[in-house]
């Protein structure tokens, strides 16, 4: 099984990032408004929580805070 420790620090990052950054594009593709998903991801993570010791790479993520960067996507900045 897969473990925070096969990554290197700069793919760690990328990992956690993973997360919130597709919650982030379905609270934006989707009509259910951002504080409704904002709550759907947090609810997630709980429910991931929950579920410690069921696997130590999802322990791992869940562990760390979830962060959102405000860079723009390299397509998005392509198109300006």
């Amino acid at each position: 099984m897969t473990t925070k420790a096969a990554f290197s620090p700069e793919q760690w990052e990328v990992v956690l990032e993973g997360p919130p950054s597709a919650g982030m594009i379905v609270a934006t593709a989707a009509r259910g408004g951002m504080i409704r998903d904002s709550i759907a991801m947090s609810k997630a993570y709980l429910e991931a929580r929950a579920q410690h010791g069921e696997s130590e790479l999802l322990d791992d993520i869940v562990a760390a805070k979830p962060e959102m960067t405000t860079q723009i996507p390299l397509g998005r900045r392509t198109q300006r």
